[in-house]
This record gives C-alpha cells, sequence and structure tokens, in this order.
C-alpha cells in the first residue's frame, strides 16, 4: 500500500495534487510561488485572505488556485504529521505525476518548515486534548467561563 494511500487523501487532494504537478496549468514560477504559499499559510498566526494574491499566480484560474492551494496544505500536513522522509514524499509525489524537478522543489521547502510545522501540530494537538478532557471532566459552564 503507498504512503498516499495509507494517508487517505480524498480524491479532489489528489486531484488538487495533480493539478499543481501540471506545467500546463503552473509554470514552474508559479509552483514555486503555490508552495512557498502553502507552507506560510499554515504557519500563519492568523488567516490572510490575500495569500494567494501572488505576481506569479495572476495568471492562474481562481477555482484551480484555490483547490490545488487547498490540495498542497493537506498533503503537507498529512507529511508533517507523519513524519515523512524524503522516500515517502518522492515516491508519493511522484505517483501523483510530479516532475523530479518539482519534488525536490517541495521537498527543500518542506524540510525548511518540517520543525516549525510539527511543533504548531504538537501546540494543536496538546489544545485539543486539553479541551477533550475539559468537556469530559467539568461542566462546559465552567470552563467557558459562562
Amino acid at each position: 500500500m503507498s504512503w498516499v494511500c495509507k494517508m487517505e487523501l480524498s480524491e479532489s487532494v489528489q486531484r488538487g495534487l495533480q493539478s499543481l504537478a501540471d506545467a500546463s496549468s503552473f509554470d514552474q514560477s508559479g509552483f514555486q510561488a503555490l508552495v512557498d504559499v502553502s507552507f506560510r499559510s499554515l504557519l500563519s498566526a492568523r488567516g490572510d485572505p490575500e495569500v494567494l494574491d501572488q505576481p506569479e499566480l495572476k495568471q492562474v484560474d481562481q477555482i484551480l488556485l484555490k483547490q490545488t492551494h487547498t490540495a498542497a496544505a493537506t498533503f503537507i500536513l498529512e507529511a508533517v504529521k507523519h513524519n515523512a522522509d524524503r522516500s515517502t514524499i518522492s515516491s508519493s509525489l511522484e505517483e501523483l505525476t510530479f516532475s523530479a524537478e518539482r519534488i525536490e522543489i517541495f521537498y527543500c521547502t518542506y524540510q525548511t518548515h518540517k520543525k516549525e510545522l510539527g511543533r504548531l501540530l504538537a501546540r494543536e494537538a496538546n489544545t485539543s486534548d486539553q479541551r477533550r478532557f475539559l468537556a469530559s471532566a467539568v461542566p462546559r459552564e465552567e470552563w467557558t467561563g459562562r
């Protein structure tokens, strides 16, 4: 079973990543810009509605742009969650028709941000665990301040 299947990426995520791999949809500068934006948006403390407003992405259809951004962000989170290595990421992206050059760009960007994203996911998991604990142990009115 491939890593993509183990991550249980939806068909729409797989299609979005295949579109990102397609040089006719994203030229090299557009590809790099979308990968960078996808990592930055995950690391941003606040959602920036203009995150996709990059000069390199102006020529890309806006629906396709949003679909590929969502797919890339989903893949990034899954890769960090599974602590994916170079081999795993490469084979997963190869299955989705990424060229060797695009895999290298993606992986280098992943390596740059992997630790920070891992810390962010761990912090979010701890916050969720704390909320679940509070929800089960303390009446809602007490932990919400109502």
